[in-house]
């Protein structure tokens, strides 16, 4: 009997990719989802990699609950054939005692009781085989909160019962699934038993790998389990407090360590959590080192780049008797005094005379590295370290010492008074982007903002300061010099400076503010051009006429001129990439709502939601037998001619073109050309003269011409750009049906109004009848 060769090394590698791929789909719901994970399922399970699967499913708890899930979604009330026909992803009938993990894994979440009971008491006899991968625990975790009683017992108690022999090996397992499964009902025993195990387990290792596994959930969960216990040293505390990249370990690490150094005056165990990048962590340090009785401790960082900590640091400075904003004065008199040549005050002001004179410089000069008040509150802080003083943006340390000068100038804005503003000022000249930036901010903080200092940081070298700049600035709208944000958007070099002048974009009028955005939308940056359509967007929804919307700001109606309003409809064409189809339609209804184009697109597309026609609405009510299909021939017709209407008039067709582009239908009901049809509205002279006699003729009159068949030709010409266009005063705005009913509305610029009898004559082509045209 011939074998099966064994898979070659790429099959089973191409097999573990496209099993891997479909957990991941599954996890994330993705569309058939269900079928590639019972294909992958199947094809690992004929290559003999029926433990790979089990892992993979143990890393991915969310494809573990989509599996079971999947498993039961669509099925008939009782499992069997028609369950195995309806589902691809159900077991195929098994022997438990032969069945592989993988197998066994699915037969716990099948849809029938019994298949689930015998497929869990199954599992728990694998797992204590050494060969049988313990991933097939969170198949157990997961009948724990199973609906049927006799399923969920047995599975609790073989669960309960192997986490508390071996936590340290699926405990990290579990924790995955537990967490998921305790938003379900009778879902909280896996997290329950979990936390049990740890903490009845004895001796640090378990605790050490658990708080030291590469899965975060597994550490978040051992470091709060732990921590409510109280089973981790001092030392592991502050290391995971420093060292863990996950906020949720580090946060209450460093909790705990700050509460029992503060219990045992471990004072260099604080130190150590000041150090961190986390700035909660240095914030309880902080207060720790306060409640230690070290307040001049903490007070040594009130230039932290982090508010919370300067905040606690300033407490800490009050509670030495010390003044942080004297500190903080001093700390950027300093910082001025590196400011070149020509962008330091002269006079007085050059030598700090008011903060003591040369001699206030010179003892600040003396000041090592992260500065300290001086005379009094000098000596109530001694031991403070002076503060970091910035070099040159070159250097080495620049960075820190930026971050140092730029956290004193912030805490300076948090604490000082309107008259410190000028000192804030003095830094904009600063060498230092940091500090240009901090002083920006504080500017802004303090809402004393020079606008004439400031400007030119609009195209400073670093994107920091421009944006801080234009942030500060936009506080200053009616101070600004006009055409600054068109400028500033004209500047396509840098990205920077080109959001800058969209967030300085201050224009009043609406025509104007809409027309810089527009041409802003179709730049080539596709951020800016994003931002500038998504505010064009905002103009255009204040601007259009509708009814009542409480989604929308207030109205604010556009009134352009001919040529303005030529140039945004040109401009929207030009950003139709990134404004949308619906937005230009409502530009085009609201500055040309009798253009040919505007009632092309309200033929092919409909009338915007909510739009509201800012020009007289006529009702022509007619029956036929097919009301619907009418208007569809009357849409056809329409699409086949307004976009000639809407083009160059070089581009309209020839005479003898005409029957080709219209349908055949509408080619048929008109007059023979050779008939003598009506005097058709193009023998009449000019538009105006046409006009005046339709509006002179009466009512029956009105209707004789109106009852007879057009010519072809005749009935075009009302679309002429530089024929009888002129003398056809109606556009079509929409259409409603009901059987055999139908209303068609078009807007109108007054009553009479030209070509009413083409419009007339269009319906009853379409097949209309007893139709009734004011």
């Amino acid at each position: 009997m011939p074998t099966t060769p064994p898979p070659s090394a790429v099959e089973t590698y191409d097999v573990r990719v496209a099993f891997d791929h479909a957990v991941t789909r599954a996890a994330q719901r993705g569309p058939d989802a269900g079928v590639r994970l019972a294909d992958a399922v199947r094809a690992l399970e004929a290559i003999g990699l029926a433990d790979h699967g089990v892992r993979v499913f143990a890393r991915t708890p969310q494809a573990v609950l989509f599996l079971d899930r999947a498993l039961r979604t669509g099925l008939p009330p009782r499992s069997g054939a028609g369950h195995r026909a309806h589902n691809p992803l159900a077991c195929d009938p098994y022997d438990p005692y032969d069945a592989g993990p993988l197998t066994l894994a699915l037969a716990s979440c099948d849809a029938n009781g019994r298949t689930r009971e015998a497929a869990v008491r199954r599992i728990v006899t694998r797992l204590a085989e050494p060969q049988v991968p313990p991933g097939l625990v969170v198949f157990l975790a997961l009948r724990t909160a199973d609906w049927v009683g006799p399923v969920r017992d047995r599975a609790r108690g073989a669960l309960a019962v192997l986490l508390h022999a071996a936590p340290g090996r699926y405990v990290p397992l579990v924790v995955p699934v537990a967490e998921l499964l305790a938003r379900r009902e009778r879902g909280d025993f896996v997290r329950q038993q979990a936390v049990s195990a740890l903490t009845a387990v004895h001796g640090a290792a378990v605790l050490d790998e658990l708080t030291s596994a590469p899965d975060p959930r597994v550490r978040v969960f051992a470091v709060r389990t732990a921590v409510a216990a109280g089973r981790l040293p001092l030392q592991r505390l502050a290391a995971l407090a420093t060292d863990d990249p996950e906020r949720r370990c580090r946060v209450p690490a460093a909790q705990a360590a700050a509460r029992e150094a503060v219990w045992s005056e471990r004072l260099d165990v604080l130190r150590r959590l000041t150090t961190t990048v986390d700035r909660d962590v240095r914030a309880l340090a902080l207060t720790g080192m306060v409640r230690a009785g070290h307040p001049e401790e903490a007070a040594r960082h009130l230039a932290d780049p982090s508010p919370l900590v300067r905040a606690t640091a300033r407490d800490a400075a009050r509670r030495t008797g010390a003044d942080a904003r004297e500190w903080y004065l001093d700390a950027v008199a300093e910082l001025v005094a590196q400011v070149p040549a020509r962008g330091r005050p002269a006079g007085e002001d050059a030598g700090f005379a008011e903060r003591g004179g040369r001699e206030g410089a010179d003892r600040l000069a003396e000041v090592p590295a992260r500065g300290r008040p001086a005379g009094e509150d000098a000596d109530r802080l001694a031991g403070v370290p002076a503060r970091a003083r910035p070099a040159a943006e070159d250097a080495p340390s620049s960075r820190a010492s930026g971050i140092a000068a730029a956290g004193a100038v912030a805490g300076l804005a948090e604490c000082g008074r309107r008259e410190d503003a000028d000192r804030l000022a003095e830094l904009l000249a600063h060498p230092q982007h940091r500090v240009r930036a901090a002083a920006l901010r504080g500017l802004r903080t303090l809402d004393a903002v020079p606008v004439g200092d400031v400007v030119p940081l609009l195209h400073d070298r670093y994107a920091a300061v421009v944006r801080e700049a234009a942030a500060a600035l936009a506080t200053r709208s009616g101070q600004l010099p006009a055409g600054l944000a068109e400028s500033l958007l004209a500047d396509t070099s840098r990205v920077v400076v080109s959001r800058a002048g969209l967030r300085l974009l201050d224009e009043r009028d609406p025509v104007r503010h809409l027309t810089v955005l527009l041409r802003a939308a179709a730049g080539p940056e596709p951020g800016v051009a994003r931002s500038a359509a998504d505010a064009a967007v905002r103009v255009i929804q204040q601007a259009r006429p509708m009814t009542w919307d409480w989604r929308r700001g207030p109205y604010v109606p556009l009134d352009p001129t001919p040529e303005q309003a030529a140039e945004v409809l040109e401009l929207a064409e030009r950003a139709a990439a990134r404004l949308g189809h619906g937005q230009r339609q409502v530009l085009h209804e609201v500055l040309a709502p009798m253009a040919p184009l505007t009632e092309l697109l309200r033929v092919r597309h409909g009338v915007p939601s909510h739009a509201r026609s800012p020009l007289l609405l006529v009702e022509a009510t007619f029956r036929a037998q097919d009301a619907a299909d009418t208007v569809t021939r009357i849409r056809e017709v329409l699409r086949a001619v307004l976009p000639y209407a809407a083009g160059p008039a070089a581009d309209w067709p020839a005479d003898d073109a005409w029957p080709g582009l219209l349908p055949d239908w509408f080619t048929a009901r008109c007059a023979p050309l050779a008939d003598e049809a009506p005097a058709a509205p193009a023998d009449k002279g000019t538009a105006a003269r046409r006009l005046m006699r339709w509006r002179g003729l009466g009512h029956e009159k009105r209707a004789a011409e109106a009852d007879a068949p057009w010519r072809l030709l005749d009935w075009i010409g009302l679309f002429d750009p530089d024929g009888g266009a002129d003398s056809r005063s109606w556009r079509w705005w929409d259409a409603v049906t009901w059987r055999e009913e139908g209303r068609v509305r078009v807007t109108v610029d007054g009553h009479p109004y030209g070509g009413g009898a083409a419009l007339r004559w269009l319906i009853e082509a379409a097949g209309g009848h007893d139709v009734v045209l004011p």
